[in-house]
């Protein structure tokens, strides 16, 4: 037995169209589902949907969904799951903030010794991914904001319990504006003039789970580029700035081993970033 349902309307002026049809004969169901939107305001689904950002966003969303399987247990989705999402957020202003996003902007802000960052506002955003062979590929996962641009890619495999599903340390490439890097010296002496962005060692990952995901932090590199940032300050400023820098790297020292289970790096006895501003 078939259930077809099809929707085809404007939101806001903007064309949305999906169509569901289930194979209610099939144990767990079996479903197609597509879903082609362009361009939708974003700011009323952000006000529905988030507490966080509510009155806090403005922008344009574009979804393309081509989805088919059967079930939704984890098990079920690593047998039947295949198609493909794109998820994008264009000409936005939203400010990111939040316990998540601070995850990523803390350490790009001590990495960089400046709280700049911890100000920035999401300006695009693109997300695609690939299903098939029980299998979540992320092919493109990017987030550009006013001041730097975040990159990361890769697969996870699907867990009996969804849920569960590892994100095994995705690499997440971070490049900054070069006025950005420029201020913190680390604008690099045989940039050309045209560049737009500076590209950084990389030094967080992406680990943990679907329902709980994480952002482990290499130290080393994060105290390799603050170390090369404070380098030319003059001696004052560089003083403080390394003050932090040390009492930074011996609480938080460098993990060894990418193996190793995920643990929270113990909280600092002061705020690095109260030295940041006061540099």
């Amino acid at each position: 037995m078939f259930l077809y349902t099809t929707l085809a309307d404007k939101i806001n002026n903007a064309p949305l169209q999906a169509d569901l049809k289930l194979d209610v004969g099939k144990p767990g169901y079996k479903y197609e589902f597509n879903l082609v939107s362009e361009r939708l305001p974003l700011t009323p689904i952000i006000n529905t949907f988030s507490t966080e950002y509510h009155g806090k966003a403005t922008g344009e969303l574009t979804a393309k969904a081509d989805i088919r399987g059967q079930g939704l247990t984890g098990t079920s989705l690593q047998k039947h799951l295949n198609g493909n999402l794109l998820l994008c957020f264009t000409n936005c202003t939203m400010r990111l903030i939040g316990q998540k996003a601070n995850l990523l902007l803390t350490p790009l802000a001590l990495a960089l010794g400046i709280d700049d960052v911890l100000k920035a506002s999401l300006t695009n955003f693109i997300l695609s991914v690939n299903l098939g062979q029980g299998t979540i590929t992320i092919a493109n996962c990017l987030l550009e904001t006013d001041l730097f641009r975040a990159h990361t890619q890769g697969q996870i495999p699907i867990a009996p319990e969804l849920g569960n599903s590892r994100l095994n340390d995705l690499p997440i490439e971070i490049a900054i504006h070069s006025q950005l890097a420029q201020k913190v010296r680390l604008l690099p002496a045989t940039a050309l003039p045209s560049s737009n962005m500076v590209q950084l060692p990389i030094f967080a990952k992406l680990r943990g789970t679907l329902n709980k995901p994480e952002i482990y932090t290499d130290k080393a590199v994060i105290a390799s580029l603050l170390a090369k940032s404070i380098s030319t300050l003059p001696s004052a400023a560089a003083t403080k700035t390394a003050e932090m820098l040390n009492m930074a790297t011996q609480i938080l020292q460098p993990s060894t081993s990418t193996n190793q289970p995920s643990t929270n790096s113990p909280a600092l006895p002061f705020n690095p970033l109260e030295v940041l501003r006061r540099r």
